[in-house]
Order: structure tokens, then C-alpha cells, then sequence
């Protein structure tokens, strides 16, 4: 239903206006401006009915189900994207296609320059254009896999309220909205004013309620039991023979290099089993949620998908106005602001650790170190008589043969999941003119400020200092917080220990841009079949970056979320551009008309220096039907 209804709201490009002999127009993915024109490249328009028809509240839900594009961060992106939406048209990738709102650019979302659509009010669009052919001569290298151009509602009289809500068919991810817009004429209508405002909520849903996404289908070696690995110094057979003897296991059915995990009760279970590809002597339940069911009885696995999100929750606030006026018969002023609050989380497994080099032991790679004279480990008959059948070295590790440290990995459960949480805001505030020159020339010129805010706060990362430090406790950890850090079991940490492995990040992020932009448009002469149309102009654009990790992610001392250094930066370029329209043949059998296109843009970057692209279309229109 919803792709018959979509293919209902999409249509030609010849389309686009009805007046078309009565004034110029533009078509995206060209500049020039003339009557009925239609663009070479193939554009596709989406009426605002077919996103009231659809019901939806974001405009990447429509336009991802287009043929067009390749579905790309949105509602659904857990990890990465909070709660993000971008456009990615052709399979190309998000920074090869353009974002436009009339026309011209928006404020960036994040430091490679990509708009996240979430900021434009889905309200307040009356139509999107995408053109899927090369448009970077028109607009630049980021537009090698097209553009997407947002047109909004203009010359608005009246007041328009709507609102709707939906559940999914088991009752639950909720979603609402709210919105106004107001417009009117003034100055006996010589200019007119919208003023546009929207509430959005979106309830989330975690893969763990649904059937189809609460198991994982991927292996990870962290399990909440807790884990060592044999390396290059591992047990011997025959101890391990010996050990799980005593579990009534056949001798060899387990090897020395597999890897042992441990049951609440502290015997140890083999979660690897290469020798017999089953899984021996596990004493948890079977069919309980934390079991990986697609891998187990052959493999055992943390099953960490049901705390992922299936749909994200988001809260946003989108204001937007804008205002022409024509200050006299030849020249039009023209104003747009818009703004957008919103709020979104996301949610992972909690914290497998460490996830990256050990901060106190690099040498030893992404696993901590346990003393064997640890004093749950000492305390531990099986775990004890493993380690004291070792022989060989780890130069990694401290100590040798059956003193050496042991390998040991943990998910730490009792620090809850890694949640990420984002408040951002973006602002843009455009302020153009446009009008005629003479009869056949004409002008636009706009300039924009803009600015996107984002504060985003991680909870669940744990310290690896703060795990080591309690492994390596003389006393395991009983004098640092209450109980300790019993590394053998799962839920073994009190909830002073989990306070003090358990770190909160805080990092912003924020980006600046300016633009300007001047053009102009008319007809050059006139050939047999008419007349040359051209466009010319000039773009500048400066945009300044700022990430600010939280010190805990500078220092690397974090395991859960990736470490993060800080970046600050500055790019700006300025391009020059021309595009020509020749009418060929007009007017012959089998030639309605043949039209040559050709554009041209220099740029200079101020990271990589000059660089120029170009295009070339041949448009032929063979009858009215067949082009």
C-alpha cells in the first residue's frame, strides 16, 4: 500500500509548474532560468499530499523508499547515527549528494558536511525535487550523485492546523505530531509572511520486542560471566582433560586453547568447544534471553542485540518563518529562518571491556590483566589447578609459566547498557534578493549564517584503570568499594563497585557556516531555434568545527564507547560557474527539438586546492511523448 501510494504523489518532470509560460523558472539541477524548461538530467518530484497520504513525521521515511535511494542513517540507526537522518542517493554515500532547501544549501549536521534532514519541517514542505544524475558542475563536488531540493511553502494566506498519531500494529512505538502554519499577505500585497511551527515525539523500540531482531547473528567473546583466554601461555591438556573429567566430559573433547568462561556455581564451561563443536558443561538455562540461540549448543555466545533500539526516540521542536517583499517592480527582498531542538538516545549492550588496548598494559591488547594471586581466583579449585599447569611465557604479561597474569575479558552488566543521549539544535538565517535586470536578464543573490549545536552524553563506558586496579587489589577491590570485583560469574559487582568502574562522558560538538552566493541568468542571442540561455556566478562557503571529547575519552582510559580526540578545524572555498543552453533543432521530422546543455565550475579549496568539473547533455525531443 504504501509504494502504490507513494508512486501516486510522484510525477514528471514537466510537471513542475503550470505557469511555465508566464514567467521564468528554475528546475533543480539547473540554473538557468527560461519558459518551459525542462532539465536533461531526470528529476523526480514528491508533492507534500503524498507525505500527508503516507503519515509520516520525517521526510527520510518517504524518501528512503525511493528507487532512487539507498536507505541510510534514520530512525532505525542505533549505532552510529543518533537518531540522524541522511540522504544517500545512488548507493554513492552520504557526502556525494546534496542537500538543498530552495535551492540553497543547509546548515551541515555533523563535520563531513551532510545535512541531517531531521532539521527541515516536514510541515512546511510543499514539494521535493531530487535529480539523481551528476550535478556537481551545477553545485559543487558534493553533488557528484545528485541533489535533493526541498521546496517550502511560500505566499501562504491563512492558518492551516494538523496533527496526527499512530501506534505499529502491536500497540506500541507511538508516534505524534503537531503542527501550524500561518501566512498572509501585507503591504497591499506587495509581500508576504509564513510563520511555521511543529512538535514531533517518536516512542523508541528496542529490538528485544520483536521476534525477527531480539537474537543477535553475530559472536562476541565478553560475556557478563566473565572470560580467560589461554594466549601463548595456556593451560596444559592434560590439566583441562582432568578438570572437566571431574564435570563428567570426555577427555579431548575440550581443548587447551578454547576458551573457558564460568557458571554461577564457579565450575568453569568451555565456550568454544573446537574439538566437539558443543558447548561443554554450561549450567545456565539454555533458552534463557542472554544465550545467543542462533550459535548455542555449537558455540557460546552473549546474546546482546535485545538492549539495541529498533526505533529511536525523539523529541523536536521545529520552528521556521520566512517573508518576499518587492521593494519595487524589478527587485524582491527575500527572508528565511529556521530552527530546530531536538532530542534522541540510543542504546548498546552494556559495556564489553576493554574494547581497545589495555590503558595500563598495552602489550597486553584488548584484554585485562588478573593476577593468579588474586584472591577469588586462589579461591577457585578448578580455575587455580588450570593456571598452575602452565609452563610457557607471555613477554606481554608479568610473571611466568603458572605465575603469570591470566587474560581476562568481562561484560559488565551491572553498569547497565552504554546509552548515548543527544540534544542538538541547528539554525540557519538567509537573507537574498532577486529580481530583473533588463528584460532578459535577471539576478539572485542571498547570503546565509548558520550554526548546528550537539551535546551528547554516554553512559555505561567503564574506567579500565579503575578495572584493573580492583583486579589487582591484594584484597580484590574490598577496600576500594563494597565487595569488590569478583571476576568469576555474572552480577558479581555490588552497586558501589559498578559506581566506581562506571565513568559518564560529556562531549559537544559545534558547527559554523557562511555562505553567499550571487547569480545571474538571461540570454546571451539568438540562434535559428531560438535563444541561448546562460547562467553565471559566484559561491563562497566557510564552515568552522569544533568536537570536544569528554577528558575521560581523550585519555583513552575507556572501555564501551570509542576513544575520541578533539578536533577543531576550518575549511572554506570559493567556486565560479557557467552554464549555456543552445537550441540546435527545432521544428523538423523527428526532431520536436535537440538542445545542447554545458556548465562549468572552477573551485578553490582551501584544503586541496584548485579543482574544476564539468558537464555536457544532449536533449532531444523526438514528439511530445518520447524525449
Amino acid at each position: 500500500i504504501a509504494a502504490s501510494t507513494a508512486s501516486a504523489g510522484v510525477y514528471a518532470p514537466g510537471t513542475v509548474a503550470q505557469e511555465a509560460e508566464l514567467e521564468q523558472i528554475v528546475v533543480t539541477g539547473s540554473r538557468i532560468q527560461r519558459q518551459d524548461f525542462e532539465a536533461a538530467s531526470p528529476v523526480v518530484t514528491v508533492s507534500s499530499e503524498t507525505f500527508d497520504q503516507l503519515g509520516v513525521q520525517s521526510a527520510e521515511t518517504l524518501i528512503n523508499t525511493m528507487p532512487q535511494v539507498v536507505p541510510s542513517f534514520s530512525t532505525g540507526n542505533n549505532n552510529p547515527g543518533g537518531g540522524q537522518a541522511f540522504i544517500n542517493l545512488r548507493g554513492l554515500g552520504e557526502v556525494r549528494n546534496l542537500v538543498l532547501v530552495d535551492g540553497k544549501r543547509m546548515t551541515p549536521g555533523n563535520s563531513s558536511g551532510i545535512v541531517d534532514i531531521n532539521t527541515i519541517p516536514t510541515g512546511l514542505i510543499e514539494r521535493v525535487e531530487i535529480i539523481s544524475g551528476g550535478a556537481s558542475a551545477v553545485y559543487g563536488s558534493d553533488a557528484v550523485a545528485g541533489a535533493v531540493n526541498f521546496i517550502l511553502k511560500k505566499n501562504f494566506n491563512g492558518v492551516e492546523i494538523g496533527g496526527q498519531y499512530g501506534l505499529s500494529e502491536q500497540g506500541d512505538a507511538g508516534a505524534g505530531n503537531f503542527n501550524v502554519t500561518m501566512g498572509s499577505d501585507f503591504a497591499d500585497g506587495r509581500g508576504n509572511a509564513v510563520f511555521f511551527a511543529s512538535y514531533d515525539d517518536r516512542d523508541e523500540l528496542t529490538k528485544g520486542d520483536r521476534e525477527f531482531s531480539k537474537q543477535a547473528v553475530s559472536l562476541t567473546s565478553f560475556f557478563p560471566q566473565g572470560g580467560f583466554f589461554a594466549g601463548p601461555n595456556g593451560p596444559s591438556q592434560a590439566a583441562v582433560d582432568t578438570l572437566f573429567q571431574s564435570y563428567g566430559v570426555a577427555p579431548g573433547r575440550v581443548l587447551a586453547g578454547d576458551t573457558f568462561s564460568f557458571n554461577q556455581d564457579g565450575s568453569i564451561f568451555a565456550t568454544s568447544a573446537s574439538a566437539a563443536t558443543v558447548v561443554e558443561n554450561f549450567r545456565g538455562d539454555p533458552n534463557s534471553i542472554d544465550v545467543a540461540s542462533n550459535f548455542f549448543p555449537g558455540r557460546y555466545s552473549y546474546n546482546f542485540e535485545p538492549w539495541n533500539k529498533l526505533v529511536i526516540p525523539q523529541e523536536r521542536v521545529s520552528l521556521g518563518a520566512q517573508a518576499n517583499f518587492e521593494i519595487n517592480d524589478s527587485v524582491e527582498a527575500y527572508t528565511r529562518m529556521l530552527f530546530t531542538n531536538y532530542s534522541s538516545s540510543t542504546s548498546l549492550a552494556p559495556s564489553p571491556a576493554p574494547t581497545g588496548p589495555n590503558f595500563t598494559n598495552p602489550a597486553a591488547s584488548a584484554f585485562f590483566t588478573l593476577p593468579v594471586t588474586n584472591p577469588f581466583v586462589q579461591a577457585n579449585p578448578g580455575l587455580l589447578a588450570l593456571m598452575n599447569s602452565r609452563t610457557g611465557d607471555n613477554a606481554a604479561l608479568a610473571g611466568t609459566g603458572a605465575a603469570e597474569d591470566i587474560l581476562y575479558r568481562r561484560r559488565f552488566v551491572e553498569s547497565g547498557p552504554r546509552v548515548e543521549s543527544y540534544e542538538r539544535d541547528t539554525y540557519q538565517i538567509l537573507l537574498g534578493a532577486r529580481g530583473d535586470i533588463t528584460d532578459n536578464w535577471s539576478f539572485d543573490v542571498y547570503g546565509a549564517h548558520g550554526k548546528y549545536n550537539s551535546m551528547e552524553n554516554q553512559d555505561g563506558n567503564v574506567s579500565v584503570t579503575a578495572v584493573e586496579r580492583l583486579l589487582d587489589a591484594p584484597d580484590g577491590g574490598t577496600s576500594l568499594c563494597a565487595g569488590g570485583l569478583n571476576p568469576i560469574g555474572a552480577g558479581t559487582l555490588s552497586n558501589e563497585c559498578a559506581d566506581f568502574v562506571t565513568v559518564l562522558a560529556k562531549n559537544t560538538v559545534t558547527l559554523e557556516q557562511n555562505l553567499a552566493e550571487a547569480t545571474i541568468s538571461g540570454d546571451l542571442f539568438s540562434l535559428p531555434s531560438g535563444a541561448v540561455s546562460s547562467a553565471f556566478g559566484v559561491f563562497w562557503q566557510e564552515q568552522s568545527f569544533e568536537f570536544l571529547p569528554d577528558s575521560i575519552l581523550a585519555s583513552g582510559d575507556v572501555a564501551g564507547f570509542n576513544a575520541q580526540d578533539e578536533i577543531i578545524g576550518r575549511v572554506a572555498n570559493t567556486d565560479l560557474f557557467a552554464e549555456l543552453y543552445f537550441p540546435l533543432v527545432k521544428d523538423l521530422p523527428g526532431v520536436q527539438n535537440l538542445g545542447l546543455t554545458v556548465g562549468y565550475r572552477w573551485s578553490d579549496h582551501s584544503n586541496s586546492g584548485e579543482n574544476d568539473s564539468y558537464k555536457a547533455e544532449l536533449d532531444w525531443t523526438v514528439v511530445d511523448s518520447v524525449r
